[in-house]
């Protein structure tokens, strides 16, 4: 996501700001439709897992 939205934030500065916020919804929602409950859970038990060894 990181790089995604260094690109988002890129391509951003050569547009208007209506067009920046038009683009950064466009691909927000087009990125949310890949996230499912089952990949939030794994990500949250990996961040819980690596705090405990910390």
């Amino acid at each position: 996501m990181l790089i995604t939205y260094k690109a988002m934030i890129d391509d951003g500065y050569e547009t208007t700001l209506r067009q920046g916020l038009e683009l950064e919804q466009a691909r927000s929602t087009a990125h949310n439709r890949h996230v499912t409950p089952e990949a939030v859970e794994a990500r949250r038990a990996g961040i819980q897992a690596r705090g405990r060894t910390q």
